[in-house]
């Protein structure tokens, strides 16, 4: 998956919308079968997939995108409880937030 991701984000940078968009949808697919649909993995590459659909000037695709992204990203966030059993940890604001 991380190849296809990272052939997808050159394949962006060279402007090549349609095959970037191919890659990051065969990194999606590769991920999900390896790690399952909630990994930041893929929350990663839906990101991707968002900032293509941003520089397309397609902002409705492009939201859709990045709120599936962040969904990922906010199940993926430790709870508070979790925070305080960790070494080091006791107070929620120690981590990073988004």
């Amino acid at each position: 998956g991380t190849n296809l991701n990272n052939i997808g984000l050159t394949l962006a940078a060279m402007e090549d919308w349609e095959q970037a968009n191919q890659y990051y949808e065969k990194a999606l697919e590769t991920y999900r079968r390896a790690v399952g649909p909630e990994h930041p993995l893929v929350a990663v590459t839906y990101f991707n997939l968002g900032m293509l659909h941003y520089q397309n000037s397609k902002p409705f695709q492009a939201i859709e995108e990045f709120e599936k992204s962040l969904a990922i990203d906010r199940a993926n966030l430790p709870t508070a409880r979790h925070i305080q059993d960790m070494p080091g940890s006791g107070r929620y604001h120690d981590t990073v937030m988004i």
